[in-house]
């Protein structure tokens, strides 16, 4: 049984153990963190607020966010890297989870989470939606290939790559780092969807002009990502591609509907908060499971292999 908890405990340490360039310039991560939240709030705000008047003169969104939104993103993180973790320069990628190890799982993991959450959220909207539950009609929205593609690089390489560079990468690790004790990754999450979630005020003020409650249901979503971003992020072994596809892909519009065509959607309020609630669950649970299986395949094979070198095989 001791053997079998040491096991557990070094699998742990390995799941969770600290970036070994950033255990070694201090113990101040949480500064840190709050310093690079605190600069984007300071840009981010008045550049949305200009963002909605650029909109009104008929200037494209997604034209300026394609050239502000790596340049602030990008350079807040590597204004931290350089002068605050003093990570060397030729480490600054895979300080951010950009290497090699363990891209496949990731990628494997965040194309997983986004079909669970997609084919999810669909099912439970037609659950929810006017007619009641209707049989499934799964239709392939990819008409225009190269349309849809583009649309799609745009949200992985623009918004899904830098704007999980800078809260997963950077923030995510940082206040993991900072914070102690058993519920650390637990606090860690929720602390970074907070600000992720404070991060979408502007543009949820400015340009989209939400409500009240359109501003908390909105809060509340990009909260659920956050977490399930931030689990997949930890379980991928610190790995950000698989995340950055998965938030490119569920900003793009769905490759595919299974809704059939006469189906009506108004879910509104309590109907659309379960509908995102149960959506972001899916993929949650079955990444957890994963690791919980993989877990213990490798402490049964690690513990077989400790019973065979003490046989003398």
């Amino acid at each position: 049984m001791s053997n079998k908890t040491s096991r557990e405990s070094t699998q742990e340490k390995k799941d969770f153990e600290r970036f070994p360039l950033s255990s070694i310039i201090g113990e101040n991560h949480l500064i840190h963190a709050a310093i690079a939240s605190l600069i984007f709030i300071i840009v981010w705000t008045p550049y949305r607020f200009l963002t909605s008047i650029l909109i009104s003169k008929g200037i494209s969104i997604r034209v300026v966010d394609s050239l502000v939104k790596p340049a602030v993103k990008s350079g807040i993180v590597l204004f931290c890297l350089r002068f605050l973790d003093k990570i060397p320069r030729n480490q600054y990628l895979r300080e951010l989870g950009m290497k090699r190890e363990n891209l496949f799982k990731g990628l494997a993991l965040g194309l997983l989470a986004w079909f669970l959450y997609t084919i999810t959220l669909q099912y439970v909207k037609l659950c929810l939606s006017a007619d009641g539950l209707l049989l499934p009609s799964l239709r392939i929205m990819a008409w225009e290939p190269s349309k849809y593609f583009l649309d799609m690089a745009y949200f992985v390489f623009i918004i899904g790559l830098f704007e999980e560079m800078f809260t997963r990468g950077y923030i995510l690790k940082e206040l993991f780092n900072g914070i102690t004790g058993k519920f650390r990754l637990l606090i860690a999450l929720l602390f970074s969807g907070a600000l992720f979630s404070l991060f979408h005020f502007p543009i949820d003020i400015f340009v989209m002009k939400y409500a009240l409650d359109q501003l908390l249901l909105h809060s509340l979503f990009t909260l659920s990502f956050s977490v399930l971003a931030g689990v997949l992020f930890v379980r991928s072994g610190w790995q950000i591609v698989g995340v950055v596809v998965l938030h490119g892909l569920m900003d793009a519009k769905p490759l595919f509907y299974l809704a059939h065509p006469e189906a009506r959607f108004d879910l509104v309020g309590k109907e659309l908060l379960i509908a995102y609630l149960v959506s972001f669950s899916a993929p949650l649970l079955a990444i957890e499971l994963i690791h919980k299986v993989r877990k213990k395949v490798v402490i049964g094979i690690s513990s077989v292999r400790g019973l065979s070198s003490q046989d003398g095989f």
